[in-house]
């Protein structure tokens, strides 16, 4: 069986375009979704794909034929699946156990740091009681493997105006809280450094630099694309998280630093 270089499971919004870009940097690819409908567009785009329904607990095929993995797909927690989301991980890691599979990705969600007002950065230790976090630990502590974490912020995007998240919507706490968003183009590139750096053991962030308020940058989006205003009820603060540590150490530049700036384009019908 050829080895595949890296396997990115769960190639959705996220995991499709990251697994073109490694396809397009002339790594061997092999890419996961549920459907095998989605499978078979991915194959005629030009995507060795397989299907992988992990809330299955399946058999992992191809995958123990891969070098190295990028686990891209959704937790589900906002939907209570923190359990079976920690499950599926625990049955990736046994199952591959043994094979090709020396190092592993996970990205991850600024929701495994707790709710504060205060700034965050990736030393700052994780919430215990949040399952991100719990998956968090249990891959970096697992010594068969070499991995990183990286925690993602919000995603925007094609697709995904942040302007619509809120809009129209009532009775919105934490106006003054930060917001904490990344393109897609730079949560992409910041794994691509990741896996091209082969820096593993690590947490990082992906966040972009430029933060505004929350009800300031919610209000000013759904205006600039002509939706209806969030409303907020209150002014009470939250987290801010930074990602320097993570910029610098892999010596990464955003493409999309200020997430207002990028509205204002895509807007315009230019994005930035």
């Amino acid at each position: 069986m050829m080895k595949i270089d890296t396997g990115v499971i769960g190639a959705g919004w996220l995991g499709e375009p990251l697994a073109n870009s490694l396809l397009h940097k002339g790594f061997s690819v092999l890419a996961t979704r549920r459907d095998p409908a989605a499978c078979a567009r991915l194959a005629v785009a030009g995507l060795k794909a397989h299907p992988l329904d992990l809330a299955q607990l399946p058999a992992l095929g191809p995958l123990a034929d891969c070098r190295r993995l990028v686990l891209a797909f959704p937790p589900g927690i906002r939907r209570g699946q923190g359990d079976s989301y920690l499950a599926m991980l625990a049955h990736l890691r046994d199952g591959l156990a043994g094979t090709a599979v020396e190092n592993i990705l996970l990205v991850s969600s600024t929701g495994a740091l707790a709710e504060q007002d205060a700034n965050l950065d990736e030393q700052s230790p994780a919430d215990p009681q949040s399952p991100l976090a719990q998956a968090e630990a249990a891959l970096l502590q697992d010594r068969r493997y070499q991995s990183s974490v990286i925690r993602m912020a919000g995603l925007f995007g094609p697709g995904r105006y942040p302007g619509r998240f809120l809009a129209g919507k009532e009775g919105l706490p934490r106006g003054a809280a930060p917001v904490n968003l990344i393109h897609q183009a730079d949560a992409i590139g910041l794994c691509l450094a990741v896996l091209e750096q082969g820096r593993w053991g690590q947490v990082f962030h992906g966040v972009a630099p430029v933060a505004y308020r929350r009800d300031q940058f919610y209000t000013q989006a759904a205006r600039l694309a002509g939706l209806a205003e969030p409303v907020f009820v209150d002014q009470q603060g939250g987290k801010r998280v930074l990602g320097d540590w993570t910029a610098k150490t892999l010596g990464y530049q955003y493409q999309v630093p200020d997430p207002l700036a990028w509205c204002q384009g895509a807007a315009s019908g230019v994005e930035c």
